[in-house]
């Protein structure tokens, strides 16, 4: 049992299966959902924002998997979906939920069983991940066509968890031609990544190439130059998408998922230089 700070009250982390049967006479169709609550894990390391974007994009995957069984003329459930969130800042959840028609429940819960058993035993396919992967640089793309700007392909570059291939991958897109003068890192360990490459091939930051980093954490503010970095509202993301989570189980699955759109702040260090006074464009290319 944790306490929450927030209002002092606990919230039990039982080991022992609960199972919670409720009606809503206003409800449009009924909804079957399984609840994991855990411990929070810590927010602040390396390790854990690798663990936070892995999650993203596994929801994501089995996301793209109940879309296509819901699709099939049999299939055992309205809509599914699953997704993290947070009862409470010392409290997590993993839900598994669906959507189902009237005397289905049982049957929609073995269906939400049976992927959950797949995901578990044989993981996913390198084509789910390539458009997980796909779906997450879309986000990128669309910023850079807002704000008028061309997309290079040449000067993106895919990053892996892996500490070493990061560094690897950050070698490749310095030594690319034309070098880039600015480089966008879309996480933490492609940021670190990308000051050691450029350490070993001599450039300096900003002199030589400026550097932005997405997802401001502690270290940022401690290396030389301090890292100009995009925050995200984290706290409030876990709480909206619990609240949009709960909200959806209360009133069914029916239309399209909510959008909730947070406004990020970016925090200006050291890391960014001045345009070239020669007036040219600075190349910018973005490591993800």
């Amino acid at each position: 049992m944790l306490e929450n700070p927030a209002n002092s009250c606990l919230v039990p982390l039982p080991s022992d299966l609960l199972v919670k049967v409720a009606t809503d006479p206003e409800a449009t169709q009924s909804s079957v959902s399984v609840v994991r609550k855990r411990a929070s894990e810590p927010q602040d390391r390396v390790v854990d924002y690798r663990r936070s974007l892995v999650q993203q994009l596994v929801e994501r995957m089995m996301n793209e998997r109940f879309d296509e069984i819901t699709r099939k003329p049999d299939a055992p459930f309205l809509s599914a979906g699953a997704f993290g969130g947070s009862l409470a800042p010392p409290v997590s959840t993993f839900t598994l939920a669906a959507g189902v028609q009237e005397g289905k429940v049982e049957s929609g819960l073995a269906a939400l069983e049976i992927e959950a058993k797949r995901v578990r035993e044989y993981g996913f396919g390198p084509a789910e991940l390539d458009r997980a992967k796909k779906w997450t640089l879309a986000g990128y793309e669309r910023a850079l066509k807002d704000h008028g700007l061309a997309i290079r392909p040449s000067l993106v570059r895919s990053g892996s968890f892996h500490r070493e291939h990061a560094i690897e991958d950050a070698t490749a897109l310095i030594r690319s031609k034309p070098a880039p003068t600015a480089i966008f890192a879309a996480n933490n360990i492609l940021a670190e990544a990308t000051l050691i490459a450029l350490d070993q091939q001599g450039l300096k930051v900003p002199r030589d190439v400026s550097v932005v980093a997405f997802d401001d954490v502690q270290w940022m503010d401690m290396v030389e130059p301090p890292l100009t970095a995009v925050r995200q509202p984290v706290a409030d993301m876990a709480r909206s998408a619990a609240e949009l989570a709960l909200r959806r189980l209360r009133d069914g699955f029916e239309g399209r998922p909510s959008t909730v759109v947070f406004r990020t702040e970016l925090v200006e260090r050291g890391s960014v230089a001045p345009m070239r006074k020669n007036g040219r464009a600075a190349r910018a290319a973005s490591a993800r």
